[in-house]
This record gives C-alpha cells, sequence and structure tokens, in this order.
C-alpha cells in the first residue's frame, strides 16, 4: 500500500500527551491494533490540506472514527447494524466518552477508514459515514 505524502501521524500513548512520528503503512496499522482505550487511546493522522483521521477508544473492541477539519470533527464512521438509542463508554483520549453504539465501530471497520484516508484522502465512500456539522 502506498500511503499520500505530507501526512503526519500523532499517537497518544499515555492518553494524555502525544508523540509526533511519520510512519509506514505497517506501523500505522500496528498502532491502530495497541489501542487499548486505557494507556494507548488515540492517534491522529494529518495531511497537508488541514484534514485529519482520529481513532480513538479500543476498550472492548470499540473504536470511535472521524473525519476532522481543523481540529473539529465533521464526520463519524458508523455501525449500522447497532443502536441509535443504546449508548457505550469509549476512552476518547480526553476521558470516557459515552457514545451512540451505532458510533462506535470495529477495529476492520477503523482500519478500513484509514487505509482509505492515507491512500486517497477523506472518507472511504464505501463506508457509512455520518456528517456531524454541515460542509
Amino acid at each position: 500500500m502506498t500511503m499520500r505524502p505530507g501526512l503526519s501521524v500523532m499517537v497518544d500513548w499515555s492518553c494524555e500527551h502525544g508523540s509526533h512520528d511519520d510512519g509506514s503503512w505497517p506501523e500505522l496499522l500496528q498502532a491502530l491494533e495497541e489501542l487499548d482505550g486505557q494507556d494507548r487511546c488515540s492517534m491522529v493522522v494529518n495531511d497537508a490540506e488541514g484534514l485529519s483521521m482520529t481513532v480513538s477508544g479500543g476498550n472492548a473492541g470499540l473504536y470511535f472514527v472521524t473525519l476532522d477539519r481543523d481540529n473539529v470533527a465533521e464526520a463519524s464512521l458508523l455501525d449500522l447494524d447497532q443502536s441509535e438509542d443504546e449508548e457505550l463508554e469509549v476512552n476518547t483520549g480526553g476521558g470516557h466518552m459515552s457514545l451512540p453504539a451505532r458510533n462506535c465501530v470495529s477495529l476492520g471497520a477503523a482500519v478500513l477508514a484509514m487505509q482509505h484516508f492515507v491512500e486517497h484522502g477523506g472518507l472511504d465512500p464505501g463506508l457509512p459515514w455520518e456528517w456531524l456539522r454541515r460542509r
């Protein structure tokens, strides 16, 4: 897999402060797989156009994935098989957050979203997304 040029990666291993690192896809994939919602709770990949993809969580195999512009979430990846009414707790790096179950996705879905972002930029059109703010 070829990553787009100009990407930077921030991985938050302490759930308080992150470190910056440029990495390859295998390193990014490993970082995603190591998210545990406790000691390792979020990662952000930024591109040169001001877009970023954030993956948070990992506790109980649940992840919250957003596409952000200028540090504001614009869209959230969805699991359409989950309830909109039920809430689940995910550690987003800033603490535990209650989210609708449908906004909590599997590691596989998070990997697909991140893979598309690092290869092509933006949202994977084959995955379900919810717009959080108007474009």
